[in-house]
């Protein structure tokens, strides 16, 4: 709370100390004068691809943008507090934006517009994300959100390539069922999916370190890679469950 109280402040003293800076941006707490940002556009448009991190502490989230033979997809990374007393803890929700596209430093989707940004930061210019229509609420409704650039954090799991990009169905003709299956799960268990108690793959992702239970069902928060991903596995498995009881 004293963080989103210093924040407006900042942003107030501000938007009323000079007609210049008409807007406050934000950035982890700070406002940022529109002097110090200038617009990024790289020669290689997959450059932008990336993970934009935004706000600091509870606040924080992310937006993990990628670049594929299909287009751009965009997914906003957030979390909160969930459940009461003993039994709270920090649980992940995911958005999934649609209808992207990237005009030149300009971002749009159906839910945020933005553009991509270099601002100066302790004497540094750091690569970023700038959007108009901010989902965090503590966010002045005069200005906007900036997310820094980051690498893509590497993704848990014995298969994370499932959920970065698009595969081919022969790309996955070596795999045994069992492989597949796994593969498969392994997209729903990143998101916490709650598999069947007793069930083989709940026996199998409670020995993983990185899996958390959280939602009986977790399908909206798939990416369009994973989807698309999951219905070709899910193919593979068919055609060897058809080749096995044909003998």
């Amino acid at each position: 709370m004293r963080f989103r109280i210093v924040t407006a402040l900042v942003c107030l003293f501000v938007l009323f100390s000079s007609v210049e800076y008409a807007k406050c941006q934000s950035y982890a707490g700070e406002a940022i004068p529109d002097s110090l940002i200038r617009s990024w556009k790289p020669d290689k448009p997959g450059e932008l691809e990336g993970s934009y991190h935004f706000s600091m502490s509870e606040d924080e989230s992310e937006l993990v943008f990628r670049k594929t033979m299909y287009g751009w997809t965009a997914q906003v990374i957030k979390g909160d507090w969930a459940g009461e007393d003993s039994t709270m803890r920090w649980v992940f929700q995911y958005e999934n934006l649609t209808n992207i596209r990237v005009s030149g430093d300009t971002f749009y989707s159906d839910q945020y517009q933005g553009r991509f940004i270099q601002f100066l930061y302790s004497g540094t210019w750091k690569k970023a994300l700038l959007i108009g229509n901010p989902w965090s609420s503590w966010v002045d409704g005069n200005g906007g959100d900036i997310g820094t650039w980051w690498e893509i954090r590497s993704i848990e799991g014995v298969y994370p390539w499932v959920s970065e990009r698009f595969i081919f169905p022969n790309e996955i003709e070596e795999f045994s069922l069992e492989q597949l299956k796994i593969m498969r799960n392994e997209v729903y268990a990143r998101y916490g999916h709650v598999f069947r108690a007793g069930g083989e793959m709940e026996s199998y992702f409670s020995k993983q370190e990185w899996y958390t239970p959280v939602y009986t069902s977790v399908e909206r928060f798939l990416t369009d890679i994973e989807r698309l991903n999951v219905q070709i596995i899910l193919n593979r498995e068919r055609k060897l469950r058809e080749n096995d009881e044909k003998g």
